[in-house]
């Protein structure tokens, strides 16, 4: 059966839980600063295409579809300047989603790319669409490309389609056919293959109203600090011998000037206040244990459990954690060694 990559690994833990979005971050595939609200043309008014005639909407359109129910979107330049960079580059490329979507390519996702939005239309699911802005030149970017086709034997054919250049993802196993379009200098986007046409008009809209290497895609907006944030309305997995996940949640992760320190937030709605006490007292027992387990508390990890705090209203659980840049990397490489060890 063909790999389907999931929108998100998890793996039922506390540490799981509280390295979610470093868990989401290993689910990427595959340049300019973060956009800023005056880049993606939110909030102008109706305009004239610089091509001629129509008036364009207000707003820009977005590549993502509507009724995408998981939202996923990374300010890879913020974690690049992180002293954890590295460790989080070699993390990534050690899973199983990256090695199947992208590891023949030899994309470094942490060198190699600048921000990402990804939505799906479930947590695990064969449709996704992925807008990457990435670092180099659009020869280099082809030859990843070739690569990835050479590996899985086949040679990537690239044709125009309205002036835009396509190419049939280089993998004939996937259950979905997807393609990938260049829309724009330094920018790409990997949709299944049904949804060509709608991704094309979409990067017609963003070309009228650009001007330069502006990023226009709405989804691309950072919030002050943002390093990656994950918006699911598919309820998260429960495992047998595990308590009911939540049927909706957010994880938002921001960081400091320097990428010294993160701070980490999670809001889970669960279907019922008695599901959510029993997942709170789940990870807070979890948290006594691993506090203060020798490898943990080796590892030097055992501060970000001990302060990590739960809160409770109703059927919502709040969780709060933060990690300095050590702390970081060495969660980083315990996540890689767990990676390893599924193989």
């Amino acid at each position: 059966m063909p790999y389907a990559p999931p929108m998100l690994d998890t793996v039922p833990s506390l540490a799981r839980t509280l390295a979610l979005p470093l868990v989401a971050l290993m689910a990427l595939v595959g340049c300019g600063p973060s956009p800023s609200a005056a880049a993606t043309g939110g909030g102008e008014v109706e305009e004239t295409d610089n091509t001629g005639g129509e008036v364009l909407a207000a707003t820009p359109r977005s590549f993502l579809p509507d009724g995408v129910r998981v939202r996923m979107r990374i300010d890879v330049t913020r974690i690049r300047r992180s002293p954890a960079a590295p460790d989080l580059g070699s993390a990534l490329m050690a899973t199983e989603s990256f090695r199947a979507w992208a590891g023949s390519s030899g994309l470094d996702p942490i060198r190699d790319l600048d921000s990402v939005v990804i939505g799906g239309d479930a947590l695990y699911t064969n449709r996704r669409v992925i807008v990457m802005r990435y670092v180099g030149d659009e020869a280099s970017l082809r030859d990843r490309i070739l690569r990835m086709g050479i590996d899985r034997g086949v040679t990537p054919a690239w044709r125009e389609v309205q002036g835009f250049a396509v190419v049939d993802y280089p993998d004939a196993s996937l259950p979905v056919p997807h393609v990938m379009v260049l829309t724009a200098p330094h920018e790409m986007v990997l949709a299944p293959a049904d949804d060509l046409d709608r991704i094309i008009v979409v990067a017609q809209d963003h070309a009228a109203r650009r001007v330069g290497d502006e990023i226009i895609e709405p989804q691309l907006v950072f919030q002050d600090h943002e390093v990656m944030s994950v918006e699911s309305e598919d309820a998260m997995p429960t495992y047998e011998g595990y308590p009911e996940g939540p049927q909706r949640f957010t994880v938002r992760m921001t960081d400091n000037e320097d990428g010294t320190h993160a701070d980490l937030d999670v809001h889970g709605e669960f279907s019922s206040e008695a599901a959510c006490t029993a997942a709170r007292t789940y990870l807070e027992t979890q948290r006594a244990t691993y506090v203060d387990h020798m490898l943990v508390r080796a590892a030097q990890l055992d501060r970000p459990l001990r302060e990590a705090t739960f809160s409770q209203a109703g059927a919502a659980l709040d969780i709060h954690a933060d990690f300095t840049a050590d702390e970081m990397r060495r969660a980083l490489g315990a996540l890689a060694l767990l990676q390893a060890s599924r193989r």
